[in-house]
């Protein structure tokens, strides 16, 4: 990632962003099922669970999905430029809103 990131979770910490592309870490595989975001260069977040046995897994339209390439293939080719948050909160939830009013034809009118 050449610049500070602009997904929906990190817009508002971009100030705080270094400039330069971090160094990557080796990762070993979890013990247990670890969660993970990855950070794209054009803002798009996708959160993916890596597994004791090297699995890598998402949710996608209300499916879990199994990717059929390992973590380190990911950070080669489709996550390079990206960015890997660990064990990353829960989205917010959305605010509440507020019921619609109910509009009423005055007599008359």
């Amino acid at each position: 990632m050449t610049g500070p990131c602009t997904c929906r979770y990190c817009a508002p910490r971009t100030a705080e962003a270094p400039s330069e592309p971090a160094v990557r870490q080796a990762v070993e595989l979890p013990s247990e099922p670890r969660r993970f975001r990855v950070h794209s260069p054009d803002g798009d977040t996708q959160d993916c669970t890596l597994h004791p046995d090297g699995r890598m897994t998402t949710v996608m339209a209300g499916q879990v999905w199994v990717s059929g390439l390992s973590f380190d293939d990911m950070l080669e080719m489709n996550w390079s430029a990206a960015r890997i948050e660990w064990d990353p909160e829960d989205e917010p939830e959305p605010p509440a809103t507020e019921p619609e009013p109910t509009y009423v034809e005055a007599p008359g009118w």
